[in-house]
């Protein structure tokens, strides 16, 4: 079963990029319960759009778990990269190492006029029927359009993590 995890960026955080915070690390704790619980259903294919935050912390998790798990992990990027633009040189190298260890890179073409986050999380929900959304308070519309469009042809569960 396919599972995407999608969720705010490091700077829309409650602790922007200090991940040695203790909600970050409780947050790190709890996410990985949770996708153990995934997993535990049948989710072995998980999709990432490899933002910064909670994107990136759910990549290192189910690459973690896929020492114990046979998961399947494919990054979901931007052509032009623009998901890293303005990053630190750490989190940028933090990020290729992440990707390198994926077993699949999709790049999509996301024009310039279009919201690069969003284009990509609607990429992720195609054909998925789990989706993870950590740390949001809610789905942003288009997205939230774009799942209901597609219930009635298969069932898709949602799962908010705060």
């Amino acid at each position: 079963m396919k599972c995407c995890i999608i969720g705010n960026e490091a700077r829309l955080l409650p602790w922007k990029f200090d991940e040695n915070d203790e909600k970050c690390r409780k947050l790190k704790e709890e996410f990985e319960k949770f996708i153990i619980c995934r997993i535990e259903e049948g989710c072995d294919y998980f999709s990432l759009g490899m933002g910064s935050g909670v994107e990136l912390i759910g990549a290192e998790i189910v690459l973690n778990l896929k020492q114990k798990y046979n998961l399947f992990l494919e990054a979901v990027m931007d052509k032009n990269r623009r998901q890293i633009a303005g990053w630190s040189a750490e989190d940028v190298k933090r990020y290729y190492e992440v990707v390198l260890k994926c077993d699949r890179v999709t790049e999509i073409y996301v024009p310039n006029i279009i919201n690069c986050k969003e284009a990509i999380e609607l990429e992720l929900c195609r054909n998925t029927q789990v989706v993870i959304v950590g740390y949001r308070r809610t789905i942003h519309d288009n997205l939230a359009v774009f799942i209901e469009s597609f219930k009635h042809e298969k069932p898709v569960k949602v799962f908010l993590i705060n």
